[in-house]
């Protein structure tokens, strides 16, 4: 086994960019992530980075198709369809919710780097 080897893949462990708390997306540069534990502004924080997670769409989001892209909304827990305003990619619908609903969506993470 390499002695140089740090996480399995799945997770990795950064200073949290600010507060966050578990089950909030965190981005931190190009890397995305599902926090696991609360952590405070520097204090490290395990991030999920495979698998599907369960999310709320924002308020006015247009209605989500299966496989469509989403992005992290901005100083929010939730996702959108809308692109631009700094908003970052983190992953794909796996169910369908319409622009009126409040049906959560499994989004299934991106690859890092995707």
């Amino acid at each position: 086994m390499a002695k140089n080897k740090g996480s399995g893949g799945g997770t990795v462990t950064i200073a949290a960019p600010g507060a966050v708390s578990s089950g909030e997306f965190v981005v931190a540069g190009s890397l995305t992530g599902v926090a696991l534990d609360n952590a405070l502004i520097r204090e490290d924080v395990v991030l999920q980075t495979q698998g599907v997670f369960e999310m709320r769409k924002t308020a006015n989001n247009v209605a989500v198709g299966v496989g469509a892209k989403l992005y992290a909304a901005n100083s929010s827990n939730q996702v959108t369809t809308a692109t631009g305003g700094g908003r970052t990619f983190v992953g794909y619908a796996l169910n369908a919710s319409p622009a009126s609903a409040s049906t959560p969506v499994s989004v299934l993470l991106a690859p890092v780097g995707a």
